[in-house]
């Protein structure tokens, strides 16, 4: 387990066997911080870094609130949401690469691209002004999804949740999209699809 401290180099923390690495208070760095073990990482504070990387093992298990980086955060491994979070990064991207689980709200804002490569079941998601969110996989949520920049379709996806607004427009040439939303679906700016499916029932404005 690791208290709080404050890193000035790359530092790496690994874990062999499987175990827990565990970040139990505020931890603070100018540099890469490489998270290594085939069990679970659990960050139970807040956590700033220059970059941060998970191995592509085990889980990583967000319960503090924050992770800031100056550049990018790339978690190899499932993301767990123990309470909600916010993940901010200065001008990287923040990829998810083994998708994100967890019923507390994730908020994300990079300059960069969010990329999901894997399905998201989440309480809710809300991603900044800048930058691009990138699918891969689907999203659901039980509470609702505001893309405030530009939604970009690898693949065909379907998002679910209470209420889905998308306001920077979505970039998929030949791919699909699928709306299901139990309240609204909000389109705003440009769609470039190969189709949009949206809940028939519901009101899309």
């Amino acid at each position: 387990a690791v208290a709080d401290s404050v890193f000035l180099t790359a530092l790496t923390i690994a874990s062999t066997g499987g175990q827990q690495i565990t970040l139990g208070g505020n931890v603070a760095g100018g540099d890469l911080l490489s998270l290594q073990t085939t069990g679970n990482t659990q960050i139970d504070g807040s956590l700033t870094a220059e970059s941060l990387i998970t191995d592509a093992g085990g889980t990583t298990t967000i319960a503090g609130g924050f992770v800031g980086t100056n550049s990018g955060q790339n978690y190899n491994d499932q993301v767990v949401l123990a309470s909600g979070a916010t993940l901010s990064s200065t001008a990287g991207n923040i990829e998810f690469a083994q998708g994100i689980t967890g019923n507390n709200a994730l908020a994300t804002s990079t300059s960069g691209d969010t990329i999901l490569s894997n399905g998201a079941d989440i309480a809710s998601w809300t991603t900044g002004l800048g930058g691009r969110t990138v699918l891969n996989a689907d999203v659901t949520t039980s509470g609702g999804q505001s893309y405030e920049n530009q939604l970009v379709l690898n693949s065909a996806a379907t998002l679910t949740g209470a209420n889905v607004s998308i306001n920077s427009g979505v970039a998929g040439a030949g791919q699909d999209l699928t709306i299901n939303s139990a309240g609204f679906t909000t389109l705003r700016g440009g769609i470039t699809l190969a189709s949009l499916t949206t809940e028939a029932r519901r009101r899309t404005r």
